[in-house]
């Protein structure tokens, strides 16, 4: 992946994650439905999230983690360094707001204090998606996909190191395991795969690849406002996923081809999408119990000025420092699996 491809992504990486922050807290309750079109393309961006989680895993594991042990260190450090400090500040911090505010947290917007240590329980273990389970994490909504995403990563894992025939056994019991609704959704992360090798071994002309990438970079930008005039609406189908998975996919051909092109500005903007890029998954998934727990908090009306930026600005600020102890020290998680691995006895290590 050229340096120029891998800030682009970075770019388009946390921004998904910013419309799924903005769909949130653009909710009644937080800011009265203040910039409120972006709680239609929550769901896009998370197919988002997915193809870049293919195309990734296609990258690392033709560069850098190219054994079992690589894949699976680099792997466990990069989810667990943000979902297991997400499971505990959400649990902390949900007990707090509901004996403050109990009518704040209520099913009307997907919260359940049914059998709380159950929904920690499949988070955990990232079982709360197989077969027909839907298990929310508290207030932690977005928590859902990586039901899905921890499945691919093993099921992957599973068809892709294995040398004999054990990996096709291998590979369909975790699918049996996973579910049908789990694997419903593969394709569209197995396409991020595919996108990977097909602009290694083929690269558009670049008028072509201009015209590409103007034309499915304007298709979101064009649903988006149809949305916010009231004559489009999503619906999260399942052909609006695959849908959304080809225009991404093939605006990520293109733009492998044109990003070498524009190195100068890429360059001026590599830091600060580098650092923004290094607190995407944090705010992905810490966002909405640290908004749940401030709004118990503050005084004002959902649509008090005041309200709005308390909510947003400081969502965000709380964010970016639970990030500074969390995504940011994934390589520090890294290096702890790999010295837990070989006191254990097997035979990991961190990629360099």
């Amino acid at each position: 992946m050229r340096r120029e491809t891998s800030i682009y992504l970075n770019a388009v990486r946390f921004f998904a994650a910013l419309v799924v922050f903005l769909g949130h807290t653009s909710g009644r309750r937080f800011t009265d439905g203040f910039l409120w079109a972006f709680g239609e393309y929550m769901d896009v961006a998370v197919i988002i999230f997915f193809v870049l989680s293919g195309y990734v895993i296609a990258y690392v594991t033709d560069n850098r983690e190219r054994t079992l042990g690589d894949y699976s260190i680099n792997r466990v450090a990069r989810i667990l360094s943000v979902a297991i400090p997400a499971l505990i500040v959400t649990f902390v911090l949900d007990t707090i707001g509901r004996t403050l505010h109990p009518e704040a947290y209520t099913a009307a917007w997907g919260f359940s204090a049914d059998r709380i240590w159950l929904q920690y329980l499949a988070g955990a273990t990232f079982t709360n998606e197989l077969w027909r389970n839907h298990i929310n994490v508290g207030s932690m909504l977005p928590y859902w996909s990586l039901g899905y995403e921890v499945w691919y990563y093993a099921i992957f894992a599973a068809f892709w190191f294995p040398k004999s025939k054990i990996r096709y056994p291998l590979t369909a019991l975790l699918c049996l395991i996973a579910g049908p609704k789990i694997l419903s959704l593969f394709p569209i992360w197995i396409g991020g795969f595919a996108v990977y090798y097909a602009g290694k071994r083929w690269t558009l002309p670049r008028s072509a690849a201009i015209g590409l990438f103007a034309a499915t970079a304007a298709v979101p930008v064009i649903l988006f406002a149809l949305t916010v005039l009231g004559i489009f609406q999503t619906h999260a189908t399942f052909g609006e996923r695959y849908s959304t998975a080809l225009v991404f996919t093939l605006n990520i051909l293109a733009a492998q081809a044109i990003a070498v092109h524009s190195r100068r500005v890429l360059d001026l903007l590599e830091k600060p999408i580098g650092w923004l890029a290094g607190m995407t998954f944090s705010l992905y998934l810490f966002h909405l119990p640290v908004a749940q727990f401030l709004s118990t908090l503050i005084p004002w009306a959902p649509g008090d000025i005041r309200m709005r930026l308390t909510i947003m600005v400081g969502t965000l600020v709380i964010v970016a420092i639970l990030a500074a102890f969390t995504e940011r020290r994934k390589n520090a998680w890294r290096d702890g699996i790999a010295r837990l691995s070989g006191r254990m006895g097997l035979t990991l290590r961190p990629a360099p």
